[in-house]
């Protein structure tokens, strides 16, 4: 088991270096290792993220990319894109922002949603226009924080959902339909400022293909090859530009076999019953609202019939243990965590179904706590 090292090992710390760096104060610790000062001297700044790059999957890889690895850090928990994107756009921990997997339960509006995508789990209702995301989401963002250009290089299908809007605040968006684009943009926004700048650009390609076709597959080494090409193009492009590229991820991923997805709402009825709510959290954290007179037998059932599939815990202790993060609570985390909650073991998934609705075959997944979802690489480049 490997823990999100909020000290001085990872990505909320960072965030923090950056925010530094660029002359506000933090919560959380700099990032150890990196260079502030040399850091405060760049022109320009690119945090870019790379959904699904994990430090294992790219060290097992012969690509150039590589040497540019200055350091393994740490993603947050749970290990999955709505948490650590979180943290890359206020510069905090789960502890804080509290969004806490790929479905979120908001006690707000009395619904478990698919928060990224801004829509109901069930049904995948839209909630642009209807909820106001204002009202989940109670950090500034980390454009809003910083006094320079701000710009934001995210794919197109994302601009029009008002949660993403929100949450970016500040900054002036950049959308791209492909590899090309997403680096033409990046090349676009250094050459056209002389002032200093700060972007934020995601690739999302990697988490996309490891979860339809396996870590190791074939699609996923083409694509690394292809990222690793244009990537060298682009770094040559921006020489001599006073930047420095910081090249990160969210979270790696880690095998999952289909017969070790375990359907709890189909295998494990009796249990199932015991839930005042579905399941939320994503396949490999779990968070589980459990009925009040249910509580004894729902820890006994798991104990014993789940056991070899993962370990339970309550979900406030985990938020005393530090696992969301540390300092001051976000008061929305307790709603938002269930219970308990459910850590996978290396190799399992955990999932329930709703009105029909199936779960997706993939055949990788992240959230939790192996070195292959948790550790990213910190790659530092300077031209």
């Amino acid at each position: 088991m490997y823990l999100p090292n909020y000290n001085d090992g990872s990505i909320v710390n960072l965030m923090s270096s950056i925010k530094i760096a660029l002359g506000r104060k933090t919560l959380y610790k700099p990032l150890k290792g990196l260079d502030i000062q040399k850091l405060k001297k760049s022109r320009h700044i690119i945090l870019m993220v790379v959904d699904g790059l994990g430090y294992e999957l790219l060290m097992n890889n012969d690509i150039e990319l590589k040497k540019y690895v200055t350091n393994k850090i740490t993603s947050v928990f749970p290990s999955t894109t709505s948490a650590a994107f979180n943290s890359f756009i206020t510069g905090l921990a789960p502890q804080q922002h509290a969004f806490t997997g790929w479905f979120v339960y908001l006690k707000e509006i009395g619904m478990t949603t698919q928060i990224l995508l801004f829509a109901t789990r069930a049904g995948h209702i839209k909630l642009d226009g209807q909820i106001n995301p204002n009202n989940l989401y109670n950090m500034k963002p980390f454009f809003d924080n910083i006094q320079i250009k701000k710009y934001t290089v995210i794919p197109k299908e994302m601009i029009t959902r008002e949660y993403i809007k929100t949450t970016l605040g500040k900054t002036k968006i950049h959308p791209y339909n492909s590899l090309k684009e997403f680096f033409d943009e990046n090349t676009k926004i250094i050459k056209s400022n002389n002032n200093k700048t700060y972007v934020y650009s995601y690739w999302t390609k990697f988490d996309t293909y490891q979860h339809n076709e396996g870590v190791n597959s074939r699609k996923v080494k083409e694509h690394l090859k292809e990222f690793d090409k244009r990537l060298k193009s682009f770094i040559k492009s921006i020489q001599n530009t006073n930047t420095t590229l910081i090249i990160t991820a969210d979270h790696g991923l880690a095998n999952i076999k289909k017969s070790n997805c375990i359907n709890l709402s189909k295998k494990h009825p009796n249990l199932y019953n015991m839930l005042s709510q579905p399941l939320s959290g994503d396949s490999r954290v779990t968070y589980c609202y459990v009925k009040n007179k249910e509580k004894n037998n729902f820890v006994k059932y798991v104990k014993t019939k789940l056991r070899k599939y993962c370990e339970i815990y309550k979900s406030e202790d985990l938020i005393k243990k530090g696992f969301f993060g540390l300092y001051e609570i976000n008061p929305k985390l307790i709603d938002r965590i269930g219970d308990y909650t459910l850590i996978s073991k290396d190799g399992y998934a955990l999932f329930d179904e709703l009105n029909g609705q199936k779960y997706p075959n993939f055949k990788a997944n992240h959230s939790g706590l192996t070195k292959e979802e948790m550790f990213v690489p910190l790659i530092v480049i300077n031209t």
